[in-house]
C-alpha cells in the first residue's frame, strides 16, 4: 500500500487476505478506500458486507450487499446488450400475438 495506496484492487486483495485470515476489523477501512476510490467496483462491495457480516455489523452489511447486488445486475445487463449487439440479436417476446397476414 505504501507504493500504489490510491489502486483500489490492491485493496480489495489485502481486505480480502485479512478477512480471510480473520481479521476482518482491519479489512474494512481498506474496503471502504477501495469503494471510495472506485464507487462501481462491485467486489469491494461484496467483500466490504463479509467483512461487516464477521463482525457482527448487520446493517452494514445488508447495505454493502445491496450495493453490489445492484452493480452486478447493471454489469450483466451491460454485457447482455454489447453480447446481442455484437451478434446482431435482438430481443424476442416468446409469447407475442401473431398478426394475420
Amino acid at each position: 500500500m505504501r507504493h500504489y495506496p490510491e489502486l483500489e484492487q490492491a485493496r480489495v486483495g489485502l481486505g480480502r487476505v485479512l478477512i480471510a485470515t480473520d481479521r476482518p476489523q482491519e479489512a474494512v477501512p481498506h474496503l471502504e478506500k477501495a469503494v471510495s476510490l472506485d464507487s462501481e467496483l462491485d467486489v469491494a462491495f461484496f467483500h466490504l458486507a463479509q467483512a461487516h457480516r464477521a463482525l457482527g455489523h448487520a446493517e452494514e452489511s445488508r447495505r454493502a450487499l445491496a450495493e453490489f447486488k445492484r452493480l452486478r445486475a447493471r454489469t450483466h445487463e451491460r454485457e447482455r446488450l454489447v453480447f446481442l449487439r455484437q451478434h446482431e440479436v435482438t430481443p424476442q417476446d416468446v409469447d407475442a400475438p401473431r398478426v394475420p397476414p
